[in-house]
């Protein structure tokens, strides 16, 4: 799916037994609402962190980079959550960056519910497209309460993004609204965020790269 930019209203997780499905205002996600348990959620007062694991991307048109968003300094016990990642593209950017909805995944060899000894809801774990980036949620199959372990349980989701070969500029990947933490009470746990920027540079060789090559030359040579 091609991003673009904008970003639709929404700011549910769903957590829960039962669950019924319904559209945000914007009509741009579907997300499950539990009813049992709700939770909305962002802030600044907590310890609780979701961001990638280190600074951002440099990349070359055409290429694929798997990113993973982390929970980290993990304090208040969780039961499940939400993570959305909007794609904004710099006003200054061509061509695309899209998200992989097929190979988007979990990453349960290390995922924060999965990797801690319990297992993740099949019925309530979803990997959706939205209008500018994707959607995951999931909790745990028991009603249980889960702090993450760095390099242990950490991860929340791994987004596969695909650089369009006509890209270049900065693709921001940012931690939408839509994102959520939640006790097994059903409370929201406060946490930051930290985005991640995907630098798209010219192929080595390319006209633009040696554009940009023959300025240098030549100021250098205005400068002697």
């Amino acid at each position: 799916m091609a991003i673009s930019g904008g970003h639709p209203e929404a700011g549910v997780v769903a957590l829960g037994v039962a669950v019924r499905f319904a559209m945000n205002r914007a009509g741009a996600r579907w997300t499950s609402i539990a009813a049992c348990a709700v939770a909305i959620s962002v802030g600044s007062a907590s310890a609780e962190r979701i961001g990638p694991p280190g600074g951002d991307y440099f990349v070359q048109p055409g290429d694929s980079v798997a990113i993973m968003f982390l929970l980290t300094e993990s304090t208040t016990p969780m039961y499940g959550y939400s993570l959305d990642l909007d794609i904004v593209p710099d006003p200054a950017a061509t061509g695309a960056v899209t998200v992989d909805v097929s190979l988007s995944n979990f990453f349960d060899t290390r995922n924060v519910i999965s990797a801690s000894g319990h297992s993740r809801s099949g019925l309530f774990s979803v990997i959706r497209p939205t209008s500018d980036g994707i959607f995951f949620s999931t909790n745990a199959s028991m009603l249980v309460g889960i702090t993450s372990v760095p390099g242990v349980n950490d991860v929340l989701a791994q987004a596969y993004v695909r650089v369009s070969p006509d890209a270049l500029g900065d693709f921001s990947i940012r931690v939408g609204g839509a994102s959520a933490l939640a006790t097994p009470q059903g409370r929201a746990i406060p946490y930051q965020a930290s985005d991640v920027i995907i630098h798209v540079l010219p192929a080595p060789g390319s006209s633009l790269m040696l554009l940009g090559a023959g300025l240098v030359a030549a100021r250098r040579r205005r400068g002697h």
